[in-house]
């Protein structure tokens, strides 16, 4: 689950009149551009390790996995701790992060943050969050096909089957989750800003990751 950043174009309106010491009587002027709001980035874990509930105008997301690497804070993060951290056959490999965008999960039962420090996610953007519904996955639209041999519809397991299924199903959770956001884009053609989920295995094995 991601957000784009918005961005509107700003007309040249306000004037600022810069004085020089050098030149008393000297002044410049010089047209710049309003400085827009700045649009708050989430990126918040997905079910079957999420509960959405509604907040007024906003929606809050509650975490139940604990060792993802969303936004939120580096300095209380428990993304550090997730034992696959620092593990040589991961890939890719998960590193702690250093800033809002890729901070991680202040742990379980916790609520998301957005890389502006609120729990109050989309805050206006719906009006009022009356009523939520989960919907098919996204990655049968949303995928990283395009990007990464691991996404492709063959290595789309059902995790009770061991059968090939288009999208994943809800018993399955990418890990980390979420992954990190990275810039540049991985995917901006499907406008998917985050880092592929780990992957080691199509196919459930002792001690090892699936995906």
């Amino acid at each position: 689950m991601h957000n784009a950043l918005s961005r509107k174009s700003l007309p040249f309106a306000a004037v600022v009149v810069l004085t020089f010491a050098a030149a008393p009587a000297a002044q410049l002027l010089a047209p710049v551009r309003p400085v827009a709001p700045q649009t708050p980035v989430v990126n918040a874990p997905v079910a079957p390790e999420a509960i959405y509930i509604g907040r007024g105008t906003a929606l809050s997301v509650i975490d139940l996995n604990g060792f993802g690497q969303g936004t939120g804070d580096p300095a209380v993060s428990r993304f550090p701790r997730n034992p696959n951290v620092g593990r040589l056959d991961i890939i890719p490999p998960l590193a702690p992060g250093r800033s809002w965008r890729d901070g991680g999960s202040a742990g379980l039962l916790t609520l998301t943050k957005c890389d502006l420090g609120n729990d109050r996610l989309l805050d206006q953007a719906f009006g009022s969050v009356d009523d939520l519904h989960l919907g098919q996955p996204l990655d049968l639209v949303y995928d990283n096909s395009l990007v990464s041999r691991s996404a492709v519809r063959l290595n789309q397991i059902n995790p009770a089957t061991f059968a090939q299924a288009d999208g994943n199903t809800i018993s399955v959770a990418p890990h980390p989750n979420p992954p990190r956001l990275v810039a540049p884009s991985p995917n901006p053609v499907r406008g998917i800003d985050a880092e592929e989920p780990t992957v080691t295995t199509s196919v459930g094995a002792p001690g090892r990751v699936t995906t």
